[in-house]
Order: structure tokens, then sequence, then C-alpha cells
């Protein structure tokens, strides 16, 4: 059953991800199922099961002793050219999770400036929220003064059903703090929509939210997920989830210095081990170009490798 559970999320994400229009809109609305739901499915069905054998449905709960196997992690893999030039000749995806690397997330966000929900992918693209937390993100919820966004509410996606609920986790219940420049975005943001509700007058519904519809109404996570989808074709990147913009900011907060740590708290994990596990490949390659930038700032005219000896046609040493 599990097994089954696992290729219907491979087909989802696959779909999601085609260059066909048709293809992905045969998936709008489904929803992958994380291992961590698989626990209470299994004890959902050995209820169920409990019940029917004790109703004399069944002669025995086969569910009660099923293991589920256990899944590892998906890997973040970065979109390096290699893999970006694969990609182009093959449409190959080395992962289900995919991340840009700073410079194509840059290349995203200076295409999409002038887009009216800018603000919402750049807060998830530098600061990590989910999805669900940034269209949830409350007015009161802003604290321009501070630099920092309260994480208290997020917006789901039941079915089709969009449901107000607190954070995934009590983890996800959190202080995020803002940068200057996206402090300033967010800013612009808000006055434009003061300017929008002002215009709309009696039209403009009044929700509160942060990132709303044209008429002020709060946002569905599909219609987000679809238009950045939208927005990331566009500017021909090699395709990655939205929720894989979040992932990108881990790699942008440990390429600015930030430990494990702190980057789990800042998106909210429960624990580090969450993220040294999803983001190896991601930090190994940020502490590269840290290595890199470190022996650059030491001035150098020789470079001793060149200056080895050297053999011969003949096998003997000789100078370089």
């Amino acid at each position: 059953m599990f097994e089954a559970l696992d290729q219907a999320n491979a087909h989802i994400v696959a779909a999601r991800n085609d260059p066909d229009p048709a293809v992905r809109d045969s998936v709008r609305g489904k929803r992958t199922q994380s291992p961590a739901t698989y626990p209470r499915i299994r004890a959902t069905l050995s209820t169920a099961m409990t019940t029917a054998v004790s109703e004399e449905l069944a002669v025995t709960n086969p569910v009660r002793g099923y293991k589920i196997p256990k899944g590892a992690r998906a890997k973040a893999r970065i979109w390096t050219p290699e893999r970006v030039a694969a990609w182009r000749e093959r449409g190959d995806i080395p992962s289900t999770v995919m991340v840009w690397t700073v410079q194509q997330t840059g290349q995203f966000l200076d295409h999409i400036a002038d887009d009216p929900l800018y603000a919402l992918f750049h807060i998830i693209a530098m600061r990590g929220l989910r999805r669900g937390e940034a269209v949830g993100l409350r007015h009161a919820d802003v604290d321009l003064t501070g630099h920092r966004l309260i994480i208290t509410n997020q917006i789901a996606q039941h079915g089709w059903q969009p449901v107000q609920k607190k954070p995934k986790t009590g983890a996800g219940d959190r202080v995020v703090t803002l940068d200057d420049y996206s402090a300033e975005v967010l800013h612009l943001h808000l006055t434009r929509q003061a300017t929008l509700k002002r215009l709309r007058g009696t039209a403009w519904h009044d929700t509160g939210m942060v990132f709303t519809d044209p008429g002020g109404k709060p946002l569905h996570p599909a219609t987000v997920t679809d238009l950045f989808r939208q927005l990331a074709d566009a500017c021909g990147l090699p395709p990655i989830r939205l929720h894989d913009l979040r992932h990108g900011a881990a790699s942008i907060a440990h390429a600015a210095g930030a430990d494990i740590k702190s980057i789990s708290t800042q998106l909210g994990h429960s624990g580090i081990a969450i993220a040294a596990d999803t983001y190896t490949e991601v930090f190994a390659e940020v502490d590269r170009n840290t290595a890199n930038a470190a022996a650059r700032v030491v001035p150098r005219t020789r470079r001793p490798l060149r200056a080895l000896p050297q053999p011969d046609n003949r096998g003997h040493l000789r100078a370089a």
C-alpha cells in the first residue's frame, strides 16, 4: 500500500514539473502524502480492521503486524550547469527536491520584480517561509519597526478547500527576522495595498491579510503555486517546486554565515537533523565557495604545483 503511495507521489511531482500544461492541470489540487503521515494512515486502517474483526466482518487484522517501510528523505540537489544542460537536452531532473543556485534565485527575483505578488515570493526565497505561512501572513503578524514576522497562522489546503490553521509544527510558530531590504519590500507592498484598498472603497474585502487577490480576498495556496510555475517558466530557469524556493533560503542563509541551528530555527524545523540531512549537497556547495573565497584572500605570485618537476618522454624528471 505505502509503495503505491510512493509511486503516486512520484507521479504527482513529475506531472507538476512537466512542460505540458495539460499534464500539470491533471494533478491540480492533488497533494503528495508525506511519509510522516504513513503511521497515522496505518493506525486508522488498523482501527477499522479491529472493528471489522469484532463485528465478525473479518477474521483477522492484517494491518496489526504490518511494518511501514522506512523511506529515505529526498536530498536537495543544486541546479549546477551540468545538470541544467542535461535537463535542457533530455529533461533529466535528478531529485524531487531541486534548489536553484543563489545566482538563479537572483535571476528569478529580478525577472518578477514588477509582479504584484513579488513581495510574497521574495519573502519565501529570502527568509524561507512555507507557502501556507506566506499566504496566511496577517497585518498583525508584521512588525516592520522591529524587522520581524511573527508566524502564528497559515492557510493550508485540505483537498481543494483552503483552511486557516496554526503552523505545521510547534517549531513553526516562530519569529522570522527580516533584513533591511526585505523589510523595505514588504513596506512597499503594504503601501500599494493600502492605495488599492482606498481606490476599491466598499468593494474591498478587508480580511487583514498581507497577500490578497485584487479584491482583498485571501489567496488560494494552489493559485500561488500555479503563478510561481508560470513565472519560473517565463524566466527560462530549470524547474523547482515553490517549496524548493524555501529550501533555497537555507543555502542563502548558510552562504551568509548562518549555522545549521540558526537555519533550522529560521525555517521552522523541529530539529537540526532535518536540515543537516536534506541540505547536505547544498551546504557543501556553499562551503566550497567559502573555502575558495578564503584562499583568494592571500595574495600569491607563484603556484607551487606548476613548479614541480615534470617527467620528460624518457621518464626522467625535469624542471617545469
